[in-house]
Order: structure tokens, then sequence, then C-alpha cells
């Protein structure tokens, strides 16, 4: 039984709404992660590019732990929160002015 005015929340409902993860890290991280791996390895034809895998992924884990959608954030700033290409010339602010 619950107090009266008490929130409590469902199992079902917080591992339905839970981010999946992949060893711990959420699915964007782990498709960056292999992704760069395979280009570097794509690029310079040294098989050493997957032992980078993993530190990567530990790196990505720690991040996680703090919050596990930090990746999706960070493009939602680099998309909304840009700076504009002639800021440098209007003394650091942002002027959208084409001149």
């Amino acid at each position: 039984m619950t107090k009266m005015g008490e929130v409590t929340a469902d199992l079902l409902f917080l591992g339905l709404t839970r981010t999946p993860l992949v060893l711990g890290v959420a699915y964007l991280p782990v498709l960056a992660n292999i992704t760069l791996c395979m280009l570097y390895f794509l690029a310079t034809k040294d098989l050493r590019a997957f032992f980078a895998i993993p530190l990567i992924h530990g790196a990505f884990y720690i991040l996680t732990k703090k919050d596990p959608l930090f990746m999706e954030l960070f493009m939602v700033k680099l998309r909304y929160c840009n700076k504009c290409r002639n800021r440098l010339f209007h003394s650091s602010t942002n002027s959208y002015s084409f001149l």
C-alpha cells in the first residue's frame, strides 16, 4: 500500500522507457565507435585499429554512466546552438548578415 500523494513507478514502465544499451552503452555511441574504427582500418589497412574498439567503448561506458543520452544531447546542441561563420568579424557575437 502506498500513502496518499506518493508516486510509485511500475517496473514495466521503467523497463520500457529506459534507453536501450549494448554492453552498457547506448546504440548511437556504439555505432559511432564501430564506424570510426572501420573507417580508420580502411584508410590505413592496419588491423590494430580494431584494438581501439574496447578502449573507446570503455570511454563511452564511463560517459553513459553519467547520462545515457549524452550523444543525442550533444547532437541537438550542435544542431541548434551553432555559431555563425562570421562571428570573428563582428567581435565574437552571432550576426547573420552576409556583408
